[in-house]
């Protein structure tokens, strides 16, 4: 019996080591495959343009544009894409796939490398120099998302849509002035909402700004609390603060109808 098990445990070690190069040759694959966290600064060839402010690199590797976000071109509808451009998301992609034109790009990040998608999150550069994060918000073909602790443009970013805003350039040329009590009327579209704050109350992700009609809530400003930093260095706090105050907030509607405002 002795004799036995002796054989059976030579047998399991020879059948280990036997399988053991294999088995490195696996876990390099593997970790192969997370090639995007290991990509240092530098010039890369484009694959292609997914998206206004996404892009695939040569390698595979997907590359989402710091501190901007453009108009959709697909929705999910039952577990399935579908073409369904939101306004000014195909003169986004164009304008991007324009500026880009198939050339190099240099990649430069910020504290934050990857999203929860395994994306790259960088600040995209031509080979002359010029910003596509940038030029995109400059030409109102992006807003201005801010994701803490992804700020390093975060001023020049606000600097650039305020005057795209102003010269009504792209999105902002059709947006108008509304009062809260008429957002349910402009769902999805880019409005500045006027209205006073009822009630301050925190939810999982959000610090939630109401604005109220009689007892029922009409419109929801929602700040993300990743982003609370922002307001703190600015010396507000926004629970506090804008309750009972009057404010102006730009951007688009969703449902609820609500807004969501990343940035002071």
């Amino acid at each position: 019996m002795l004799k036995i098990m002796i054989k059976l445990f030579r047998y399991r070690i020879n059948m280990y080591v036997s399988f053991l190069p294999l088995i490195v040759a696996c876990f390099i694959l593997v970790t192969g495959c997370s090639s995007s966290a290991s990509i240092d600064e530098g010039f890369y060839e484009l694959r292609k343009v997914i998206d206004g402010d996404t892009v695939e690199l040569h390698d595979g590797a997907k590359v989402r544009f710091i501190g901007i976000n453009t108009p959709e071109t697909m929705k999910r509808v039952s577990g399935n894409w579908i073409l369904s451009p939101e306004p000014f998301s195909l003169e986004s992609k164009s304008y991007t796939v324009k500026l880009i034109d198939k050339g190099k790009i240099k990649l430069e990040f910020d504290k934050d490398k990857t999203d929860k998608y395994g994306r790259l999150l960088a600040y995209v550069f031509l080979e002359d120099g010029k910003m596509v994060n940038a030029e995109l918000i400059r030409n109102g073909l992006a807003t201005v998302y801010t994701f803490y602790p992804n700020i390093k443009y975060l001023d020049h970013f606000l600097t650039l849509q305020n005057e795209a805003i102003r010269g009504e350039r792209g999105l902002w040329e059709r947006v108008r002035t509304i009062t809260f009590d008429e957002a349910n009327l402009s769902i999805g579209k880019m409005r500045n909402v006027l209205g006073e704050v009822s009630r301050t109350y925190f939810s999982k992700n959000y610090l939630n700004l109401e604005m109220m009609k009689g007892s029922a809530s009409v419109f929801t400003v929602e700040i993300p609390l990743r982003n609370m930093p922002l307001f703190k260095q600015k010396g507000i706090d926004p629970s506090r603060d804008y309750l009972g105050k009057y404010l102006s907030v730009t951007g688009k509607i969703k449902q609820g109808p609500s807004m969501y405002i990343d940035n002071p």
